[in-house]
Parts: C-alpha cells; sequence; structure tokens
C-alpha cells in the first residue's frame, strides 16, 4: 500500500514528494499512541487534521491537493489504525479469532469504498438543491458542512498556507499561543494531585476538556440528550451497580448500538429518501410542514 500511495502520488496531480508521504505516516505512526490511550480512557478521539495541516502548508505551501493527500496518510491512517485495534479488542472479547476478525475488516473495507462511492452519488442527486444551497433545508440537516469544512480546509490551509494565515500580520496569530498553553496546562493538576492524592486532580483531563470545548454540535443536537443517557446507565449505574452484567456485556452492547445506529440510517435512507421514496411518518414526534423534529426553533 505504501509503494501504491507513492505511485500515485506522482502520477496525479497531488504534487506530493515521495519524503512527505513518509513524514505524514511518520507522523501518524508517533501519534498513535497518545490519541489511543486518550481514546481508551475517553472514547473519544483527538483529530490530527488541524496539525498535518498545518505541518504540510509549512513545508509544501501552495499545494492544496498535496495538503489534502498528507492530511489523508497522516490522519485518516492513525485513525483506521485505532479502528483496527478496537475492532480486534472487540473480537477478543467475542472469543473471534484475530485471522477471522483481520480478514472480515479487509473484506468491509474493500466492499465499503464501493458502497460509500454510491451512496454518495445518491444523496448527491437526492440532495443537490439542499447541498448548493439553491434550497433552504427545512431540517437543517442536508448542509454538506463536513465536505465544505474538508474542501475549505484545503485551500486555507494548503493553498492560501499557515505562514499567511498564522503570520505576525495576521489577527489569528494570537491562536499560535495555544500550541504552548497546551503544553503546560496538564502541569498544574499533576502538581496538585501529587500533592493532595486524595482530592482526584488526576480525573481533569486537559486534552479531553479542550477537545469537549472544541466539539460543537452540528445542525442536529438531538443525539445528545441520547447519548448522555446511554453513558450515564452504562458506565454509571451499570459499572457501580451492575459490576458482573457491565464486564460481561458493555463493549457488546456498544457494538450493538453502533450497529443498530448505522442499520437504521441505511433503512430510513433508501425507504425515504433513496431507492424507494416513501413518506415519511407523521407523528407527533415530526412536523409535517418544515419535516424536522420538535426539537427546531420555533420563531
Amino acid at each position: 500500500m505504501l509503494t501504491i500511495a507513492m505511485i500515485l502520488c506522482y502520477t496525479t496531480d497531488a504534487n506530493l514528494p515521495w519524503w512527505g508521504l513518509l513524514m505524514a505516516i511518520s507522523l501518524a505512526i508517533c501519534m498513535v499512541l497518545p490519541v489511543g490511550v486518550i481514546q481508551a480512557i475517553s472514547n473519544n478521539q483527538i483529530g490530527l487534521n488541524v496539525l498535518t495541516e498545518m505541518v504540510c502548508g509549512y513545508i509544501l505551501p501552495g499545494r492544496p491537493i498535496a495538503n489534502v493527500y498528507f492530511k489523508c496518510y497522516g490522519y485518516m491512517a492513525m485513525y483506521q489504525c485505532l479502528l483496527l485495534v478496537s475492532d480486534l479488542k472487540l473480537g477478543h472479547y467475542m472469543k473471534i479469532p484475530p485471522k477471522s476478525m483481520f480478514i472480515s475488516q479487509i473484506w468491509g473495507t474493500i466492499l465499503g469504498g464501493f458502497v460509500n462511492y454510491w451512496v454518495l452519488n445518491l444523496i448527491i442527486a437526492a440532495k443537490r438543491p439542499f447541498l448548493d444551497g439553491t434550497l433552504s433545508d427545512p431540517t437543517g440537516q442536508w448542509s454538506g458542512y463536513q465536505s465544505q469544512i474538508f474542501n475549505t480546509a484545503s485551500i486555507v490551509w494548503g493553498l492560501v498556507g499557515p505562514a499567511k494565515t498564522f503570520g505576525h500580520d495576521s489577527m489569528y496569530s494570537i491562536l499560535l499561543w495555544g500550541f504552548l498553553i497546551g503544553v503546560f496546562a496538564p502541569i498544574p493538576f499533576y502538581l496538585l494531585h501529587r500533592k493532595y492524592p486524595k482530592a482526584r486532580f488526576d480525573l481533569v483531563n486537559i486534552p479531553l476538556i479542550c477537545y469537549g470545548l472544541s466539539a460543537i454540535p452540528g445542525t442536529y443536537t438531538n443525539f445528545i440528550i441520547t447519548g448522555l443517557i446511554a453513558s450515564f446507565l452504562s458506565q454509571y449505574y451499570a459499572y457501580r451497580y451492575k459490576t458482573r452484567l457491565w464486564t460481561k456485556y458493555n463493549y457488546v452492547l456498544s457494538a450493538a448500538f453502533d450497529s443498530a445506529a448505522q442499520i437504521a440510517t441505511m433503512t430510513i435512507f433508501f425507504c425515504l429518501n433513496g431507492v424507494v421514496k416513501m413518506p415519511f411518518p407523521e407523528w407527533w414526534g415530526n412536523d409535517r410542514i418544515s419535516q424536522g423534529e420538535r426539537c427546531f426553533n420555533n420563531e
């Protein structure tokens, strides 16, 4: 795969040299352990998208496509590695042989590439007026903001470059102090924990707090309440009062929730918006005019 990646860097319009590709992969390898520790503790993954874009923007200014390649191999490679490890861990708890688990992951990756491309074309064809801004989506869920963020980042970090965006003459130069603050922020709580071990300052996790502050909810926020309820019942009530059940079924239940959400999403899309277009069921939880949920703003 590394050889194929190098060939693509030189046979396409990526303009990413071989040493840039190796630097991106090396960055992902170095960050797997610290990011993996945070994810193992909190089930939240710290993204390297900004870091990889900034590094490539400094070493290869004016190359937006190369910046996208660097981001994919430096950030998404680490993300896929952590997914691989978490799936193997789940297979270990379910007594699935590692070889069988790995083969199923490979098949899922190959099949997923074709399915994702097909579904993406279906979404663009069905929701193009909402995605390109021709029509306003009453539900606010088809904004395409994730794709726009990815596209805008390639221009800001790759074409304009961080040197101009965060230079001395830029109004955003003060944001660079965040790197220095982030390095020293955990130290006071570490020292307080050493001096007052019973005060539980060790529970203060600065990376997780900063991630929570930056994770601004998107257009639909109904998942926050359901996620909070599930987390409270699992990680507080069951962990403290139903320890045997929590130890036996917690990881399987987490995988069941993920699978159920994906199956429900696919069913709703294919039956209501995709291949078979059926009217959405009307009940108290939605609104007939806006086709949104009851949590929309009343103006």
